[in-house]
């Protein structure tokens, strides 16, 4: 029994060394990721208030989706929650009975309540988070049967039958979820601005604004800047799918890009990799005894349970880099001691050796 334990204690301080340089490898995305978990509000309104709210973006969706295009103008930003009261009108009068009768209903029963309704729906969903573009893409998530089902249900008044409250607290769910990814993505967005860029760097990452005629301005993504022409103000950027894109310089303002997402990211793989190929012979739990690992594996375990659209854009960002790197044949002459290489065993499959 004692050679077994001593042969055990062994193996395991082996299999810490190992754990220790994974973990030292993505300490940054480790304390991003963490402070992030802590900072972002996970609070969400009940599941009440999410049921009232999905049942009157159903009712007033067909309202909505004629003001988003009418006559090629869209009179109603539901991302921002602005409305075009004065032409908002104008269009609900060419609404035929049947599509803006469930709209009718919960606004007092006639056509001029509507736009005043729809205005403080507007704002309500503001100040919850619960905006319509959630709410649909939380019923996006159902199955397609079960989502005609329960826009039918509700359109026709039957929101209170059993099968349309099951649906409706299911979609609650997932807007639940939706929202507490709404917030991540918010916060790692905006932590990943940095200072105006006087000088860029060739094939480094930069976030394009768009200055708009009111003096605000409006986040376009993160390029990947290419060169900047001497004779006009154009700079070249390249996106993600590998196209190139031309901004004036006199119209737009380049950020710095902080790769938040990224080290996220990093640290994410690093526990999958732990996960993987370090669990075979001790548990998760084994390796928190170690004083020096608790508190890193702790954050580790949070870190691991984030997920969010920016982190998905981070792990795009991550391929594209890798596309785009050029990778060079070398001779066995040119080898060097101490350094590591990829061998291509068979094609498309690559080992590492040193």
């Amino acid at each position: 029994l004692i050679t077994q334990m001593r042969v055990a204690n062994e193996l395991i301080m082996t299999e810490k060394e190992k754990v220790v340089t994974i973990v030292s490898s993505v300490t940054s995305g480790i304390e991003s990721g963490y402070k992030l978990a802590k900072t972002v509000d996970w609070v969400v309104p009940d599941d009440d208030v999410m049921v009232r709210s999905i049942i009157q973006h159903i009712k007033l969706d067909a309202v909505k989706k004629k003001l988003r295009n009418y006559n090629g103008e869209r009179l109603i930003d539901e991302e921002n929650g602005t409305l075009d009261a004065n032409q908002a009108g104008s269009a609900l009068q060419d609404m035929d009975q049947e599509e803006i009768g469930p709209a009718m209903k919960i606004a007092g029963g006639s056509v001029s309540s509507i736009v005043p309704f729809v205005q403080k729906d507007l704002s309500k969903r503001q100040k919850t988070g619960m905006t319509d573009h959630l709410v649909k893409r939380a019923m996006n998530a159902l199955r397609p049967r079960d989502k005609r089902f329960l826009i039918e249900l509700v359109n026709k008044g039957h929101e209170e039958i059993r099968a349309a409250k099951l649906l409706s607290r299911r979609v609650g769910t997932l807007l639940k979820r939706e929202i507490r990814r709404a917030r991540l993505d918010a916060r790692i967005k905006e932590l990943s601005r940095g200072s105006v860029a006087t000088e860029m760097i060739e094939d480094e990452w930069y976030i394009v604004d768009r200055t708009e005629d009111d003096g605000s301005t409006t986040e376009l993504g993160s390029f990947q800047f290419r060169t900047r022409r001497s004779s006009t103000s154009d700079v070249l950027f390249i996106n993600r799918s590998g196209k190139e894109d031309r901004f004036d310089a006199n119209s737009h303002v380049f950020r710095k890009f902080i790769p938040i997402g990224e080290a996220i990211v990093r640290a994410q793989k690093a526990f999958m990799v732990i996960e993987l190929d370090l669990l075979k012979r001790f548990a998760y739990a084994a390796y928190m005894e170690f004083s020096d690992l608790r508190d890193e594996l702790l954050k580790l375990q949070t870190v691991s349970g984030i997920n969010c659209y920016a982190l998905d854009e981070a792990r795009l960002n991550g391929l594209v880099h890798i596309k785009s790197h050029s990778s060079t044949q070398i001779s066995w002459k040119d080898l060097q001691p101490g350094h590591n290489y990829f061998i291509e065993v068979k094609p498309y499959k690559y080992e590492l050796f040193e």
